[in-house]
């Protein structure tokens, strides 16, 4: 079975892993703790926060310093660190696991006085078994259905993740995965409306394979051919008939290693586009100028939802997913706040994103995941033609994500406690105290 030798693999490699991959770990946590301080006011984490406002726990919700039971803090945490869509990135896997993975299991580690060590481990295997999922379920049939890849993988993997905090044992987790399987769902149909139900997917992905877990705990038994079996995820969403030969596939490297981090606030089929054009304006180049633009990309930067969109812009979701958008609102202001994301359409934003065209070129397709790459094309009023390549992504260095947390958290935290936090973080994979990480988050007193 799929989810037995998933298991095994990730049991049998995890007391090896090396400081490098932890320290990668403890990055993921930093960034989907700046994600969550940058989107606390948004209207969707508003509206999670209202949920839970009068029930408390041993969990914190890291934006808000309050304290609530487990699987609310999950959720809430998730929503928060989805809702400005900066968060981090698996390109194999399409998937951003930062948003369920990590809220999984600092919530749960709060509650079970966890090590930093087990923290990052439980990080660690919740990636993997998200990406181990995922490329066995990514066919042509998964995409073109319209399944959202981090909302049915994202239950597999907080599964891991808390079996490795429960202490499961190689059953238990199996169980875990199996039972997880049954929550995975979620579609791309908000992407045309420009619906905010997107922020929520990943949250109930997220508290989903939690719950899968403490029910395994409980020796609940989960269904072992979940993926491959008949009526399983394969044959259900992927077109795979049961019996068909399916390879779990093992790289030799974890899949938190392959994680990027966004540099804006938008789709990750956007980022290049807006480090080209964030490139050219350092150049000189101002929206006034601009007659028209072509952005040339891979083809999830054409194909994927709401990523060619010059048109329909009024809402939040349409412009953090669209090319058209993103490359605009660089051109127009020369950097991309997330004030731009909020509230009525910037005239000139707006008209210059009508004059933005998105083409899918072939040797673009050719170099993705592997490196992507895009490329924009400007001419100007005047006639001139303009080119800048991005290669090989638009990502954030580790000083980058520390940075972004500055940014999004001094709203909320002091510098000694945003200094404080940088600290935790970074001491956890040195075993220190998840405790040490939740004193900075809460309110003194």
């Amino acid at each position: 079975m799929l989810t037995r030798a998933i298991v095994s693999d990730i049991e049998e490699r995890l007391p090896d892993v090396g400081r490098d991959v932890l320290d990668k770990a403890a990055l993921c946590v930093l960034d989907a703790l700046a994600c969550s301080f940058g989107g606390r006011d948004f209207a969707w984490s508003v509206a999670a926060n209202a949920l839970i406002d009068d029930v408390a726990g041993p969990s914190t919700v890291w934006s808000r310093g309050t304290t609530h039971r487990v699987l609310d803090a999950i959720y809430v945490n998730s929503v928060h660190a989805h809702s400005i869509v900066q968060e981090d990135m698996h390109p194999a896997s399409r998937s951003h696991a930062g948003t369920m993975v990590v809220p999984a299991v600092l919530a749960l580690g709060e509650s079970l006085g966890s090590s930093g060590r087990q923290v990052l481990e439980a990080v660690i295997a919740g990636y993997e078994a998200l990406a181990r999922v995922a490329a066995v379920m990514t066919t042509p049939d998964f995409i073109a259905r319209g399944l959202r890849p981090s909302s049915m993988f994202g239950p597999f993997g907080t599964a891991m993740a808390a079996a490795h905090l429960l202490g499961l044992d190689r059953e238990q987790k199996v169980d875990a995965l199996g039972l997880a399987g049954s929550s995975a769902s979620g579609t791309t149909a908000w992407a045309y409306g420009g619906t905010p139900d997107v922020y929520f997917q990943n949250g109930a992905a997220a508290r989903a394979g939690v719950l899968a877990a403490q029910l395994a705990a409980q020796r609940v038994a989960g269904t072992a051919g979940i993926l491959e079996g008949p009526s399983g995820l394969l044959q259900a969403f992927c077109g795979v008939s049961p019996g068909t030969p399916v390879a779990v596939g093992e790289t030799g490297r974890w899949a938190v290693s392959d994680v990027y981090f966004k540099a804006f606030p938008s789709c990750a089929f956007t980022q290049e586009a807006i480090e080209a054009t964030r490139r050219l304006t350092g150049r000189g180049l101002r929206g006034e100028q601009v007659a028209e633009a072509v952005v040339e990309t891979y083809g999830m930067g054409k194909r994927y939802p709401g990523c060619d969109n010059g048109s329909s812009l009024d809402t939040t979701l349409e412009r953090q997913m669209s090319n058209q958008f993103g490359v605009a609102a660089m051109l127009v202001d020369g950097e991309l706040g997330l004030d731009r994301y909020l509230g009525p359409l910037h005239p000139p934003i707006g008209e210059l994103a009508k004059r933005i065209f998105v083409e899918e070129h072939a040797d673009l397709e050719a170099r993705y995941p592997a490196t992507p790459t895009v490329r924009v094309r400007v001419t100007t009023e005047g006639g001139e033609v303009l080119r800048e390549e991005v290669r090989g992504g638009a990502y954030l260095t580790a000083d980058g994500v520390i940075a972004k947390f500055r940014k999004y958290a001094s709203p909320a935290l002091s510098g000694e406690r945003i200094d404080g936090v940088i600290s935790a973080v970074g001491g956890l994979a040195e075993n220190g105290s998840l405790t040490a990480l939740s004193r900075q988050l809460r309110p003194v007193g």
